[in-house]
């Protein structure tokens, strides 16, 4: 491999990477700035109240939804280097017919397993979305 496609697909690689764990954790911070900020406003009216038990359930969604968001965008890194390692495989098979099946078998599986992990994320997305505007619980 050229020095050029090295660094080209080192530099795709954390671009990837980068824009994926912002991608993930941009989706709910928000929500928790906004109950953050809620709670000197309602000590100084002293209206406590507001963040007692909705509000804690919401902080608690929250918080379970980073935390999956971020089990997901490590998840999809994972699938990312086994992508790169698929075509790097690939590529270096120098045309031995099982190296290639072996190579184009991991790259299938890695690909089906980022399609899971968008879906899952749609899903998880759209399910705390749900929660928190109230349809749902």
């Amino acid at each position: 491999m050229s020095m050029k496609k090295l660094v080209a697909s080192s530099l795709l690689f954390f671009v990837l990477m980068a824009t994926g764990v912002s991608f993930a954790s941009a989706a709910v911070a928000p929500l928790d700035e906004i109950y953050h900020n809620l709670g000197p406003i309602a000590n100084t009216y002293g209206q406590s109240s507001l963040l007692d038990s909705q509000n804690t359930q919401h902080a608690l969604v929250v918080r379970v939804a980073r935390v999956i968001n971020v089990a997901l965008s490590l998840l999809g890194i994972i699938f990312l280097v086994l992508t790169i390692y698929a075509g790097a495989r690939w590529m270096t098979a120098r045309g031995n017919d099982e190296l290639v099946t072996t190579a184009r078998d991991t790259l299938l599986n890695a690909l089906i397993g980022l399609v899971i992990i968008f879906a899952s994320y749609a899903f998880t997305t759209y399910l705390v979305t749900k929660i928190l505007q109230g349809t749902i619980g």
